[in-house]
């Protein structure tokens, strides 16, 4: 799998909160050095509600979320997460891009944040084409989902944004 670069019409990007001190990930992409390629990433919520659905505490309701699966190009800092990972220390932020070409400008189009993120595994595989990944399992706290929106020629609109805090079962 080849790393995104600034002619593509759609890239997904990641960047890792930087470890002791040192990036995790680069990239190519002007404006976005500090990010790597992400090939693959999953989470899902499911709101737990007693005892079905129309009752009156839907609202009130204890929301639930996967883990955070993603897959990255392996690299050097492979030793970082994993003394991370053994250590049972926090990366403060998990930050997914997705960008798209607009007027021949990258810009930014989905924006997922993951914040206070405990790796759950850390696994590494080799892909049919000789790609090193390493598949990471994620859990976090608090969740951030922006999407930008933009004109053909590059200026935006606006945006739609949500979020959720875990540790307090609240939008905030």
């Amino acid at each position: 799998m080849a790393t995104p670069t600034a002619s593509q019409s759609q890239s997904h990007i990641i960047n890792i909160e930087t470890i002791i001190g040192k990036p995790q990930l680069s990239s190519t992409i002007d404006g976005f050095q500090d990010y790597g390629p992400l090939y693959a990433s999953s989470f899902s919520f499911e709101k737990i509600v007693a005892p079905e659905a129309g009752a009156d505490l839907f609202a009130s309701a204890t929301i639930t979320a996967s883990a955070l699966n993603i897959t990255i190009q392996k690299g050097g800092f492979i030793s970082d997460l994993r003394n991370t990972f053994l250590n049972g220390s926090p990366i403060a932020q998990i930050t997914l891009l997705t960008l798209s070409n607009v007027g021949g400008t990258n810009k930014i189009s989905d924006r997922l944040i993951f914040n206070n993120c405990y790796l759950l595994s850390l696994d590494t595989k080799t892909l049919a084409d000789g790609t090193e990944t390493a598949i990471l399992n994620i859990r976090y706290t608090k969740f951030t989902h922006t999407v930008f929106q933009h004109k053909q020629d590059g200026t935006p609109p606006g945006q739609n944004e949500s979020m959720f805090d875990l540790a307090t079962n609240t939008t905030a």
